[in-house]
């Protein structure tokens, strides 16, 4: 169960990193990377929550600049 804080965690956040690749998700992490390269190193571009809808979502929001939290935590890579 998603709790708020939860990434906070070291490990819960690996947790989440670990699973950027898994079906639901793993066309948008391709999108990130794509966009990262894109944009070069200084881009802040998260990965979207892999406990989220991933590709079966009804809606997905991609905004411009995600909040402090997230753009700190932008280039923190998903294990290869």
């Amino acid at each position: 169960m998603d709790r708020p804080k939860l990434l906070r965690d070291k490990d819960q956040l690996e947790l989440r990193l670990s699973q950027v690749d898994d079906a639901h998700i793993a066309p948008l992490s391709q999108f990130v990377r794509r966009l990262r390269e894109r944009m070069g190193p200084d881009a802040a571009i998260p990965y979207l929550d892999p406990w989220d809808g991933g590709v079966e979502a009804e809606v997905l929001f991609l905004l411009e600049a995600p909040g402090s939290k997230a753009r700190n935590s932008a280039h923190t890579q998903a294990p290869s």
